[in-house]
């Protein structure tokens, strides 16, 4: 899968005036924690690649993230799994 982030400063007030216009309702906030790693033989920092671990809601997920593929926005593969709890 392709990721495509691109980050853009908006007016959180005007934003949520313009959701609850819509009908949107807040529902939850959510914690996550991310856990990133390093290869001993490849610099993922250098080589503008991720590997991480996200736990979130009792789940975990593995998430490899490529390098960005343009410029102009983090356009990256990305490829996540769930992975079972155990291992950690």
């Amino acid at each position: 899968m392709l990721e495509v982030e691109i980050k853009v400063r908006i007016d959180i007030e005007e934003v949520k005036g313009k959701l609850s216009k819509l009908g949107a309702r807040f529902i939850r906030n959510q914690h996550q924690m991310d856990t990133y790693f390093h290869h001993p033989c490849r610099d993922f920092k250098k080589t503008d690649e991720a590997l991480r671990v996200r736990a979130v809601s009792g789940k975990y997920l593995l998430t490899y993230k490529g390098r960005r593929l343009d410029s102009q926005t983090k356009t990256r593969e990305e490829i996540e799994i769930e992975v079972d709890n155990k291992i950690f």
